[in-house]
C-alpha cells in the first residue's frame, strides 16, 4: 500500500518555519542597519522630530520590503522553481495543482495571501490536520496541493 502523498503537514510545519528564517533575517539586517542609522543621526545632533520622520519612513520601507521578501520566498521562487520554496526543496516537498501541474505565480500569491488567515490561532494547521489531502485553507482557495517531491 503506497502512503499518501499530502501527509506531510510535521514536514510543513518545518518548511514555513524555514522559509520563515529566510526573511527573518533579511528583516534583521534591515532592523540592524535602520538601528545605526538612527544612532548617527543622534550622535550628529540631528532633531528629534527629523529622526522620528526618517525612521518611519525607513520603517514603511523596510516592511513594504520584507513583504515583498515573504511573497518572494512563498510565491515567486516556488513560480520559478518547479513549485518549491528554498526550504520545500531542502525537506523535500512540492506545491501542485489539484490536477497535478505547476501552480500559476497567480495561485501560489493567492496562497501567501491566504497564511494571513491561515496563520491566525494556527487554523491553517488546524484545517490541515482535518483534512482529507492535508490541504489548509490557502491551498482550498488557490487549488493546491502539497505533496513529497519525487
Amino acid at each position: 500500500m503506497q502512503s499518501d502523498p499530502t501527509d506531510v503537514v510535521g514536514t510543513r510545519v518545518g518548511q514555513y518555519l524555514l522559509d520563515g528564517v529566510l526573511v527573518g533575517v533579511g528583516y534583521g539586517v534591515l532592523f540592524v542597519v535602520a538601528f545605526v542609522i538612527g544612532l548617527v543621526l543622534g550622535a550628529a545632533g540631528a532633531d528629534p522630530d527629523a529622526i522620528n520622520i526618517i525612521s518611519l519612513v525607513i520603517g514603511l520601507f523596510t516592511f513594504a520590503l520584507v513583504l515583498l521578501a515573504a511573497w518572494g520566498v512563498m510565491a515567486w521562487w516556488p513560480a520559478k522553481h518547479h513549485g518549491q520554496t528554498p526550504a520545500m526543496s531542502w525537506l523535500g516537498l512540492r506545491i501542485i495543482t489539484e490536477e497535478g501541474g505547476l501552480p500559476t505565480l497567480g495561485a501560489l500569491t493567492v496562497r501567501w495571501l491566504m497564511l494571513v488567515v491561515d496563520t491566525f490561532l494556527f487554523i491553517g494547521l488546524i484545517v490541515m490536520a482535518q483534512d482529507a489531502r492535508h490541504q489548509r485553507l490557502g491551498d482550498k482557495v488557490a487549488h493546491t496541493l502539497v505533496i513529497r517531491a519525487n
